[in-house]
């Protein structure tokens, strides 16, 4: 999927204007959902261990963090290498802002969203241990409607956005606006810089 993103949303193609700006925004965000759903997989994974693992708790062999901690330790270097995969391969080939360090900052953003979304998906199937019952949004309670601020996309769009258009080629001035804070506040973000770094890693 890097490669295909790297071809649809080619530098060489691509301004620093405020039509481009979407352009890149779009990037970020398929980058944000593609790293999202690959987390799916966890929940039918956790699903078709849920059945051992209760008859081993019930028959008192471990306690269930026995499993939690070291499920979600063995996640860690699957995060890292898709979220170092995706950067290394779209960051300068999108032509996304040059600096170095904003490079790595999309890095850890993006595996925050990573670690966040096999969290969650785990997280789902415990909570409702069946397929049919984790996949099908009818089957949601109401109260999860407010998932919007408890979703860990919320909080990884900002902080991708916040990463690439407060850069200083995105400080261009064009009809008394800067192009971007324009098209960041577009999308009504706000520019709470760490709060969108920190709240991730809060969700695992």
């Amino acid at each position: 999927m890097a490669i295909i993103t790297m071809t649809v949303f080619l530098r060489a193609e691509l301004d620093v204007d405020v039509i481009d700006a979407n352009y890149y925004m779009g990037a970020l965000f398929f980058a944000l959902i593609i790293l999202l759903v690959d987390g799916i997989p966890e929940l039918s994974m956790t699903i078709a261990r849920l059945e051992v693992f209760h008859k081993q708790k019930k028959l008192c062999f471990y306690p269930a963090w026995a499993y939690a901690i070291p499920a979600t330790i063995l996640k860690v270097p699957l995060s890292i290498i898709e979220s170092l995969a995706w950067t290394s391969l779209t960051y300068y080939v999108i032509g996304y802002s040059p600096e170095v360090w904003r490079f790595f900052c999309q890095f850890i953003l993006l595996f925050a969203v990573h670690f966040t979304s096999v969290s969650m998906f785990r997280f789902l199937a415990s909570v409702f241990q069946t397929m049919v019952m984790s996949m099908a949004a009818a089957s949601m309670p109401v109260w999860l409607k407010w998932g919007f601020w408890v979703s860990p996309i919320t909080y990884g769009e900002i902080g991708l956005s916040v990463n690439e258009f407060l850069a200083p080629r995105w400080q261009k001035v064009r009809h008394r606006k800067v192009i971007g804070f324009c098209t960041y506040g577009n999308v009504g973000n706000t520019l709470d810089n760490w709060i969108q770094l920190l709240t991730p890693y809060t969700f695992c």
